[in-house]
């Protein structure tokens, strides 16, 4: 009688599963296509080759992990050679309405966590690329809950350089208005959680040099780091939160 039922919840997931698995080969397939077209084709229909590079552009952390990142298990994904080309084309998609572009880059976003390569570049371009359309975003960040929202904005400022995260941390602010207090409350609490966690992950010495080789190599100074949250928090501000140690 168990093994019937087991044998009938294998044939159900099994099927799911591979359809799955073709539709990630599908889409791999289909942005190599259009990318390959957009890239080289001067002649190609580019509303048409962007549309269906952006549809099958990755719609979260874990598929674009999946297509551009690299797994230290499993190696390198598909496009993990190519994938700042493709990362750039992404984000010069012009046909493509800039809300939707928007909604991809935060889907992206959300719950994401640093690497180098594929995943640095993206990140980078999103930063950039917040502050060339704060408004917008800001629209498209209010329709998450505030947890989703929060974990765009550790992702935002999740990286080893204590330098290149104040003068990120400063540049948010500038262009966030003021009367945005929620939101404020939101970028201050990722930004002091990002130093306290690469704090403790560099005196712990656990990052992986392998994976360090971004562009901003200076750590975080244990002492300035101290100082730094201490006069950020004040005596009210909230520097707690689960602090795990991500690299």
């Amino acid at each position: 009688m168990i093994n019937s039922i087991i044998k009938t919840g294998i044939s159900l997931v099994l099927p799911l599963v591979l359809s799955g698995e073709v539709l990630a080969q599908k889409c791999e397939t289909s942005v190599q296509e259009s990318y390959r077209k957009l890239h080289l084709d001067s002649q190609a229909n580019n509303y048409r080759y962007e549309k269906a590079f952006f549809s099958c552009f990755p719609n979260s952390f874990a598929s674009f992990n999946k297509l551009f990142g690299y797994d230290d298990k499993t190696g390198p994904a598909p496009l993990y050679a190519t994938s700042m080309e493709y990362i750039a084309r992404f984000f010069a998609l012009r046909h493509i309405p800039l809300q939707q572009k928007i909604a991809k880059v935060l889907a992206i976003s959300l719950h994401g966590t640093w690497d180098s390569d594929g995943v640095g570049e993206f990140q980078r371009s999103m930063q950039k690329y917040f502050l060339q359309h704060p408004t917008l975003f800001l629209q498209a960040l209010k329709q998450h809950k505030d947890t989703d929202v929060k974990s765009f904005w550790n992702f935002y400022f999740d990286y080893e350089a204590d330098d290149y995260r104040a003068k990120d941390f400063q540049a948010v602010n500038k262009v966030v208005p003021k009367e945005e207090i929620a939101m404020h409350r939101l970028i201050k609490e990722a930004y002091l959680e990002r130093i306290k966690a690469w704090l403790i992950i560099n005196r712990s010495g656990s990052a992986d040099p392998k994976r360090l080789h971004r562009t901003h190599q200076r750590l975080v100074p244990p002492r300035a780091a101290r100082r730094l949250l201490v006069s950020l928090a004040g005596p009210r501000a909230p520097v707690g939160g689960p602090m795990a140690a991500r690299v």
